[in-house]
């Protein structure tokens, strides 16, 4: 039997009522279960899943690609490109203490189509004010914690005492970067917006943001992300998909994903100090390509002539490298 390469990703296209973590579990369990009907039919012993992570969560509520990555591949997660884009449904009229559709109606207002129409041009002006650097409030009702426990169990425990989250729950604001937001269709009292962002980005906030601009009762109703670290949902299963397969055809093996970032090959004599963690600088350089795919900014993989991957480098000005992760060490 040829030796089964474990080291890389899934693109899973997940559907509304599961969290991620319901994901990492259920494909670590279908993996390792055609793992030993493989090796039982060889009458060999091999190697397991052991760790699943991923590049960012989803909601339950929402649906879309989620990236997994298996054993070495958890390695990575941190040098991905951090860009997400999705697709959100907007309900015009009703606000929520969970800023989506799941949650208790706190406000709501009815428009006619005639203040529909001004509804809408008034969301669109105001999208200009939420382009770029963002500051923004996670949900209530989000895997944030709050001295030690998440927001959302301290949300389902303050709902129980029929307390308003709003007043109780308190999660510090951070940062966000918002490329783009766009207005893509409309109909009757539902807006659809595509959204660019990087990773920590609550589309829930967003909307929720919105609302409190413009003063007008807004809550998300759906939401889909299209595109995650630059996998396109184009490229992911279901999870049906994943345990009608016969092989493992649905892993992206870590080295296609590394052949897609940034990289730099090195000169012969600087492989050893380079699979030691060593700095190095452009003077040890072959060659540069700054296109990659999948890295984020300033990322690079580290590459002998042979195209082995050998580590993960930083570089913000392309002539000093700092290792950041010996992917081959000696």
């Amino acid at each position: 039997m040829n030796y089964i390469n474990l080291n890389g990703f899934v693109l899973i296209n997940k559907v509304p009522g599961f969290s991620t973590t319901n994901y990492s579990e259920k494909i670590k369990k279908i993996i390792n279960n055609r793992l030993r009907l493989i090796y039982s039919r060889e009458g060999v012993i091999g190697d397991l899943v052991e760790k699943v992570g991923h590049t960012g969560s989803l909601d339950p509520f929402a649906s879309g690609v989620i990236v997994l990555a298996i054993n070495d591949a958890t390695k990575v997660i941190q040098f991905l490109s951090k860009q997400k884009k999705y697709i959100a449904e907007v309900l015009i009229g009703i606000s929520t203490d969970t800023y989506d559709i799941s949650g208790q109606i706190i406000k709501q207002q009815r428009y006619t189509k005639q203040e529909l129409s001004k509804v809408v041009d008034l969301i669109s002006s105001s999208l200009i004010n939420f382009i770029g650097k963002v500051e923004q409030t996670p949900p209530p009702f989000s895997a944030k914690k709050i001295k030690g426990k998440r927001a959302y169990q301290l949300a389902r425990e303050i709902s129980q005492h029929n307390t308003t989250l709003l007043d109780e729950i308190k999660l510090k604001k951070h940062t966000v970067y918002i490329e783009n937001i766009t207005i893509i269709n409309q109909y009757k009292d539902r807006l659809v917006l595509e959204v660019s962002c990087s990773e920590g980005t609550y589309i829930r906030s967003l909307v929720n943001d919105i609302s409190n601009l413009i003063d007008i009762p807004l809550t998300l109703s759906f939401l889909v992300r299209t595109n995650s670290n630059n996998f396109e949902i184009s490229q992911s299963y279901t999870l049906e998909e994943v345990k009608n397969s016969e092989n493992l055809n649905f892993l992206l093996p870590l080295n296609v994903v590394l052949d897609n970032f940034s990289k730099v090959v090195i000169q012969d004599r600087y492989i050893f100090r380079v699979r030691n963690g060593h700095s190095f600088s452009k003077s040890s350089i072959i060659a540069l390509n700054k296109n990659g795919l999948f890295s984020d900014k300033n990322i690079f993989t580290v590459m002998d002539k042979k195209r082995n991957h050998l580590a993960i480098a930083y570089s913000d000005n392309d002539i000093n490298f700092k290792i950041k992760r010996v992917l081959m060490p000696y």
